[in-house]
């Protein structure tokens, strides 16, 4: 039999000493499955009136960009729509021909041109709207969760690293699936594009330093 591990290793509230609520989730994969649910999860984070986030990547290595893209329109919110949270950066070739990767904040359009994904819009109306956020990090925390960090901050979002080193994926691949090769079908995963920020920052191959670090 196959057993599904869930990506919502732990989610849940509290209240500080001073009254404000804070939300704490432990995410371990960027998997579209489950944006429905990260979704539903958001709209009790804002009904509780949460205004303090900390999340959980330790062990989280990426996933898909729209489903990163989504976290981080419900972790922004209206003030930052349109805004560009991440783009592609193509070898010159792909660049010149017009190939262009970017992905905005509750902004629907798939770059690649294959239409839409609306979870990105629906996202606006439940964000935190929030000015900081808490990232917990470790080594296995790479491609779409660094993203998280690197988006954010190119936005002028405050992100607090706790942890240790990331990874230092700042790379994407694109799939070629049943290439012939021979008698053999292939799929090819290659490594076609740099990830960078609003602000043109890319060079995080040597991970993020934590601003605490803490084994």
């Amino acid at each position: 039999a196959a057993y599904e591990e869930s990506v919502f290793y732990y989610a849940g509230t509290g209240q500080l000493e001073d009254g404000r609520t804070m939300a704490y989730l432990t995410y371990g994969q960027f998997e579209m499955t489950y944006d429905q649910a990260l979704l539903d999860l958001f709209k009790e984070f804002k009904q509780k009136n949460v205004t303090e986030l900390v999340l959980d990547l330790r062990y989280n290595g990426g996933g898909h960009v729209m489903s990163s893209t989504m976290l981080a329109t419900l972790i922004a919110g209206d003030k930052y729509k349109d805004q560009i949270y991440t783009k592609m950066e193509y070898n010159r070739e792909r660049t010149e021909a017009g190939k262009v990767g970017e992905y905005r904040i509750g902004n629907s359009t798939i770059p690649d041109g294959n239409g839409v994904y609306s979870l990105i819009v629906d996202a606006l109306q439940y964000s935190l709207n929030l000015d900081h956020v808490y990232v917990i990090g470790t080594y296995d925390t790479a491609s779409a969760s660094e993203m998280i960090i690197n988006g954010l901050r190119g936005l002028g979002i405050d992100v607090r690293l706790v942890g240790q080193q990331t990874h230092g994926k700042n790379v994407g691949m694109e799939g070629y699936v049943n290439r012939k090769v021979g008698n053999l079908y292939y799929d090819f995963l290659p490594i076609t594009f740099y990830s960078e920020n609003a602000v043109g920052f890319k060079d995080y191959s040597d991970g993020f330093t934590p601003d605490v670090i803490f084994d």
